[in-house]
């Protein structure tokens, strides 16, 4: 777009060409068995949600997920069958309308357990539902301690347990190494109690995508932000060019002006430029 159309001082621009490529690039470093997730949280970082899942949905992505309930509301609206995962807390009273959509939902304890569960008989339909554990990040989750809870959960009536996953902390290969370790025994304690989980992911980056994702086989899924900066990419690519900038932030100039110093200054100033040249506005460009 140029300045000239631009209806607002300031305006986002979404490079499409540089999203896909991003998103090949991605599935290019995974094994065939394993399957991307794009997370489309804070309506696609600020991109538009439902346009860039209908985009990567062009491009054979099935599996979205996002953070809030309201967010995968608004996707479905634009593409009604897909599978979306919300990874956040979804409330007691939005639970049945999540259950009806065909929404994915997560479990962090026994009580959302619960609380899914009695909604799911509420509505006379099974409750689609990933068991989300904190194998070291300290944030929502069944603990490495809690695999007898978190296996009574995934017992409650009217639950499809589809999927467990959990949140890296990157502090090194080797502390990954241990919440993968913890994340697996807590599949196994499912698939041993008769729940045979079909989903398994924990890498939430492409670094960590690089380092672990390809190795997981068949069960392994890999959740990534086509979207995110560059910046914080570039400590784990070393150097490469990926991702591509896929949003760029503008904004007009309202005027440009031309001061001409005065002659007269103070014995104490310096002397002043020939000209000085004064934007009023100054153009912001921030990519991302």
């Amino acid at each position: 777009m140029i300045p000239a159309e631009a209806t607002s001082r300031c305006w986002a621009e979404i490079n499409i060409g540089a999203l896909v490529e991003n998103y090949k690039t991605a599935l290019s470093f995974l094994d065939k068995k394993t399957t991307l997730i794009p997370v489309l949280k804070a309506n696609a970082y600020g991109c538009g949600a439902p346009y860039i899942a209908k985009t990567l949905y062009q491009q054979g992505a099935r599996l979205f997920a996002v953070a809030s309930l309201e967010e995968a509301l608004e996707i479905k609206k634009t593409l009604s069958d897909i599978d979306i995962l919300v990874m956040g807390l979804v409330s007691a009273p939005l639970i049945t309308k999540a259950i009806d959509q065909g929404i994915i939902l997560t479990a962090f304890s026994e009580k959302s357990a619960k609380e899914i569960s009695d909604a799911a008989i509420q509505t006379g339909k099974c409750a689609r539902v990933h068991f989300k554990m904190d194998t070291g990040l300290h944030r929502l989750g069944f603990g490495r301690d809690d695999l007898k809870i978190m296996v009574q959960s995934a017992l409650y009536p009217n639950l499809e347990v589809e999927g467990i996953f959990t949140h890296l902390a990157l502090r090194s290969k080797e502390e990954d190494d241990i919440q993968f370790s913890i994340l697996l025994s807590g599949w196994a304690a499912l698939n041993k109690a008769g729940i045979h989980v079909k989903m398994l992911h924990a890498c939430d980056s492409i670094g960590t995508m690089m380092r672990a994702a390809s190795a997981r086989g068949s069960t392994a899924y890999a959740r990534i932000a086509i979207l995110i900066p560059k910046s914080a990419a570039r400590s784990w690519l070393s150097g490469a060019e990926f991702p591509r900038f896929t949003r760029s932030r503008k904004a007009s100039a309202s005027a440009m002006t031309t001061i001409i110093p005065s002659k007269r200054k103070r014995a104490s100033q310096p002397s002043p430029p020939a000209m000085w040249t004064v934007s009023r506005v100054s153009i912001m460009k921030a990519m991302f």
